[in-house]
């Protein structure tokens, strides 16, 4: 079901796959559903709802890797148009590493007027890429700055504080870049003999921090600063964290959690220092 994770006010978006794309909208102050859709298509009717974001006016924007774009919706399910341009080339085509080609789309954020989709499956020059909102092609991140370097298979990319935070997955690290599109910083998720583990989500909170999803053999979530000092650690396992997938902001610093491989939903303190579990997905849908 593994899918993304949104919050705007008291609205908390959930995306997930089981053979279609779905996304479920809940009140977070009724816990009761406002919105459910779904799609399909291509050859075989499969689609795949990934990482999920939601704009000042209200409209999703979610992921859609089977297809190779972002759908952008209403609350409601009614779509209004797609991001990235269409290609012929084969899903595993080097040629497919281009400007505005989106290759298996895996996350998408919101900032100001850009939406940042990171995707790929393996090492892409172009695999964090920028638009509109209306789906007009801007400049690329650069990995590291650097023209020729790649991103290696992001899983995960957020806003904070008028940066572009990116979960940098098979490179362990997490890459920081200005709204311009400059690159910052960049900091590793584990140094010296610490255990290995990749980032899979990320979210960015009003004090400067950053929270990170890891996968690995270090899975669970973290704490770092802005710079990349460890701050706190939660290994899955502890304090009933299983298997984090997803991260959202709810904008006044707790921190929803997507866990039990996309079948749960968590609400955190911004310190990592307690959770409380808001929603079972799968019992919210197919029942106990």
């Amino acid at each position: 079901m593994i899918g993304g994770l949104a919050v705007q006010k008291n609205l908390l978006c959930v995306s997930f796959t089981d053979a279609r794309g779905r996304v479920v909208l809940v009140d977070l102050a009724d816990r009761r559903a406002v919105s459910f859709f779904e799609w399909g298509g291509g050859e075989h009717g499969l689609a795949a709802a990934g990482g999920i974001a939601i704009d000042d006016m209200s409209t999703l924007f979610v992921a859609d890797s089977e297809h190779h774009v972002v759908r952008r919706f209403t609350l409601f399910g009614k779509e209004l148009g797609r991001i990235g341009e269409v290609s012929e080339l084969s899903r595993h085509a080097q040629g497919r590493d281009k400007v505005g080609v989106l290759t298996h789309p895996r996350a998408v954020a919101i900032l100001d007027d850009q939406v940042i989709v990171a995707c790929g499956e393996g090492r892409l020059k172009y695999g964090v890429q920028r638009f509109t909102r209306q789906g007009t092609t801007l400049p690329p991140l650069r990995s590291h700055g650097d023209l020729e370097a790649t991103f290696g298979a992001p899983r995960a990319v957020a806003t904070a504080g008028g940066e572009i935070l990116v979960a940098d997955t098979l490179s362990g690290e997490v890459q920081r870049f200005r709204a311009s599109g400059e690159f910052v910083h960049a900091f590793p998720l584990q140094r010296g003999s610490e255990r290995p583990g990749r980032p899979v989500a990320i979210v960015g909170l009003p004090d400067a921090s950053v929270v990170v999803a890891v996968e690995g053999e270090a899975q669970g979530l973290v704490r770092f600063s802005r710079l990349g000092q460890r701050l706190r650690t939660v290994r899955s396992g502890e304090q009933g964290l299983e298997h984090p997938t997803a991260l959202a902001d709810s904008g006044d610093g707790a921190i929803y959690v997507l866990d039990r491989h996309g079948d749960r939903v968590q609400r955190w303190s911004p310190d990592l220092e307690s959770g409380e579990v808001i929603l079972d997905l799968a019992e919210y849908l197919y029942g106990p």
